[in-house]
């Protein structure tokens, strides 16, 4: 058989593109980890980086046939966003303090008491401060964070401020 693929695309992260395929009756996508289904002739793939798609394609007759199609995955890249307050409380909503954005290239958070005592430091973005120090709960009170990074897009980012821990 000659397979007929839709043509290249580009999706946003997070966001499926609608795979289509004729020509055949039986049909084997693979990598298939993003696939909701890799025997469809119309999978939906949900990658999160540009992947390319091979499929296998079976006639009537047995003849097999290979095609490709290439899911290329867009990031968004957005600056800091450096909240100036959080209620580690217990009740599940602001309960752990982050910085937010993606596409660090690299990341460094300080949090400093009044008396400019380390409380929290993370050079990971997934890591939050949860308002424990040497595992006790902290008092409510203002804190000073320092916040250096550089985004892959080259971009350095460099802020000092307060945060306001609320009980």
């Amino acid at each position: 058989p000659v397979p007929f693929i839709n043509k290249d695309t580009t999706i946003l992260l997070g966001s499926s593109a609608l795979l289509s395929i004729s020509g055949g009756i039986s049909y084997l996508w693979t990598p298939s980890s993003t696939l909701n289904n890799p025997t469809s002739f119309r999978p939906i793939a949900t990658p999160t980086v540009s992947t390319q798609y091979t499929v296998m394609v079976t006639d009537s007759s047995g003849c097999r046939s290979m095609d490709t199609v290439t899911v290329h995955v867009d990031v968004i890249c957005l600056d800091p966003f450096i909240p100036t307050a959080f209620s580690p409380n217990g009740d599940g909503e602001n309960d752990v303090y982050y910085v937010r954005g993606n596409c660090y290239q690299t990341y460094e958070l300080t949090i400093f008491d009044r008396w400019g005592e380390v409380v929290f430091h993370s050079t990971d973005p997934n890591q939050g401060w949860d308002g424990r120090f040497k595992g006790k709960l902290m008092n409510a009170a203002v804190f000073v964070y320092s916040f250096n990074a550089v985004m892959t897009t080259g971009k350095q980012v460099n802020k000092k401020g307060n945060i306001t821990l609320l009980r």
